[in-house]
């Protein structure tokens, strides 16, 4: 790969490479800071998320804006289709992926809140993520802090992001604040559900996911 020798996350896509988590352009390029597009997420996820790899067996397609002919579309049938965690052994949970409107928007951009669901079903976790209540939170330097943009994930996802963090697989962004008179700064955490997830953050996350899984 031509263009992640001095990008900082090089040695986490060189591993995601090498361990088939992830993969380059047939160009030798791997655009790190491009944002990865749902088709790419779907095709990854079953190459190293341990996605089961199946297809209607009614032969009717699940999508209306994915032709059968394209390469995309076995990953996409596979992402979204139920019971797709090898570790869902009763075959019942949701799917890695969702669709709208008999669509699957290949070439929309994937959102972090939408990696978080991807990865916390991937493990198995759907009805812990779905049953969480509490308030969602991180672990810094021995406490847990809440996150500040929480209001910002539908209610319904907020477990998959408290999934996500607590394994390790996404972290928070966190800054720091401090009055004229205070001796201490305080610590503020974002998850950004809403940021999109480029190239070289889901190699990054999918390294992690492998570490823990």
């Amino acid at each position: 790969m031509n263009d992640i020798a001095n990008h900082p996350a090089k040695g986490a896509i060189q591993y995601a490479v090498a361990h088939r988590l992830v993969d380059g352009y047939s160009d030798s390029f791997f655009r790190p800071d491009q944002n990865i597009k749902r088709s790419e997420l779907a095709q990854y996820l079953v190459m190293g998320v341990s996605a089961r790899q199946q297809l209607p067996l009614n032969k009717t397609p699940s999508f209306s804006d994915l032709p059968t002919s394209s390469a995309a579309y076995p990953y996409a049938e596979s992402a979204v289709s139920a019971g797709a965690p090898l570790r869902d052994l009763s075959q019942k949970q949701a799917g890695l992926m969702g669709m709208a409107n008999g669509k699957f928007y290949p070439n929309d951009n994937v959102s972090r809140i939408s990696l978080a669901y991807a990865f916390v079903q991937a493990l198995g976790l759907q009805d812990e993520a779905v049953n969480f209540t509490g308030t969602l939170s991180v672990s810094y330097n021995g406490q847990r802090l809440p996150i500040e943009d929480a209001n910002a994930i539908p209610a319904n996802l907020r477990g998959y992001a408290q999934g996500a963090l607590d394994a390790g697989i996404l972290n928070a962004r966190f800054t720091l604040t401090q009055g004229p008179y205070d001796l201490t700064p305080t610590v503020h955490a974002y998850f950004d559900p809403a940021a999109w997830v480029t190239r070289a953050g889901y190699a990054v996350a999918a390294g992690r996911y492998a570490g823990m899984y």
